[in-house]
């Protein structure tokens, strides 16, 4: 099996929702960005170019964990659509340039660190695996994410 390896990405993303408890419940609204730059074959490594641009839309459900005062562990499950644009360029071969676009089936778990400053807004660290699903030639994709951010309760 052939692997495509990609620079560190970025990805921004917003949730919109309510909180009933612990629990929260809404939406999510992401773009996401990854550049190629390996097209491994057992044996052999060849350099690659091209990107994967995502826009995704989400539901968004998760549960907070009250772990001290002002701390608070927060999980969550995303699952939604994905509008994706992949194109590669590989050297060395006969056909050069790949690409695929359309929708596909995107969800997400999530874990993460919050330190709230005030009743209105916490900072978080934590860790996200997204799965992108099959587009075209392209199989599908799983993301490791590490993230940082804001919480804010309007």
């Amino acid at each position: 099996p052939a692997l495509l390896s990609t620079h560190n990405g970025k990805v921004f993303s917003m949730a919109f929702g309510g909180q009933l408890g612990s629990w929260t419940l809404g939406s999510e609204i992401s773009f996401r960005r990854l550049a190629y730059k390996n097209f491994i074959v057992p044996g052999s490594t060849y350099d690659a170019t091209g990107d994967s641009n995502s826009y995704s839309l989400a539901l968004y459900g998760g549960y907070d964990l009250s772990v001290k005062q002002s701390w608070n562990i927060h999980t969550a499950l995303s699952l939604g659509i994905s509008k994706s644009d992949e194109r590669i360029t590989l050297t060395h071969f006969t056909v050069p340039t790949y690409a695929a676009s359309g929708s596909h089936f995107q969800g997400s778990i999530r874990m993460a660190l919050e330190y709230a400053f005030s009743d209105l807004c916490a900072a978080h660290v934590g860790y996200r695996f997204t799965y992108l699903d099959e587009l075209g030639d392209f199989d599908s994709m799983p993301i490791n994410q590490f993230e940082f951010g804001l919480r804010l309760n309007l």
